[in-house]
């Protein structure tokens, strides 16, 4: 008996998962990918003797990631050796203030309420929100398939839409929780940065070794400051830029 064929265009995590899963399930796939290599945003640009990861900084949803090893038979820690990263990030603001985003509740309570009495209560209040929007996406949107639009816009979840907060801007919502204006940008990844300085630049860019900076092509004049002040950009075709995911980030650029 011939076996059910599938066809996965894209060989990005989920054009993996989605085909390992088929084949599991008694299918003959063939995975098109456009790309000399698979990974899609979870690859990495190579120039001049450099490594730069293109994708995801964070590991995120490990029960997710460890529910797909396990529906075909593997064990997620039999291929992957995780290890926590503490603190997650730090935080540098131009008037001196420094915070690191850690596990520790202890020393977030420490750091918090040394800017802000109340910070240390928003901070809870803001990650218990966060937990419950988390398993209700987990339940209710990426643990499903939707197999039209108008599934996913139906009546039945415009109401988990709102619930999310999927419409709203993630600052005014963190606003809720916290009062000062550092904080509010600490908690969702704006960084305010200063126009004094003429090494500061609001571009789409990487900067993952202090030195290097990867932007796209035909940012003549960022490219120029960049060199002056001891920089070495490396330019890449915009589709190459966008495999990282396009996203702008606010760098605060200081000589290496």
């Amino acid at each position: 008996m011939n076996k059910p064929t599938a066809i996965v265009i894209g060989a990005g995590i989920g054009g993996i998962a989605t085909a390992a899963r088929l084949a599991k399930n008694g299918y003959d796939v063939t995975v098109l990918e456009k790309e000399s290599t698979p990974g899609g945003r979870c690859n990495q640009i190579i120039r001049d003797g450099h490594r730069f990861d293109i994708g995801p900084t964070l590991f995120l949803m490990p029960e997710v990631w460890e529910e797909t090893f396990a529906s075909l038979g593997e064990k997620m820690s039999d291929y992957l050796d995780l290890r926590r990263i503490d603190p997650t990030y730090k935080v540098h603001f131009d008037d001196g203030l420094r915070l690191e985003l850690t596990s520790d509740i202890g020393k977030m309570q420490e750091q918090l309420e040394a800017v802000d009495k109340t910070a240390f209560t928003g901070f809870l209040g803001y990650i218990a929100e966060g937990s419950k929007h988390y398993k209700i996406s987990l339940e209710k949107f990426v643990g499903r398939n939707f197999y039209n639009i108008f599934e996913y816009f139906s009546l039945k979840n415009l109401p988990l839409i709102v619930q999310l907060k999927a419409l709203q801007k993630h600052f005014t919502n963190t606003g809720r929780f916290f009062k000062d204006e550092r904080l509010k940008a600490a908690f969702t990844n704006l960084l305010e940065i200063g126009a004094k300085d003429a090494a500061n630049f609001a571009c789409n860019a990487h900067c993952p070794d202090g030195k290097h900076v990867i932007l796209q092509k035909g940012s003549s004049a960022t490219v120029a400051e960049l060199k002056k002040r001891g920089f070495a950009p490396i330019e890449v075709e915009t589709g190459e830029f966008i495999k990282s995911g396009g996203s702008v980030f606010c760098l605060k650029l200081e000589l290496p």
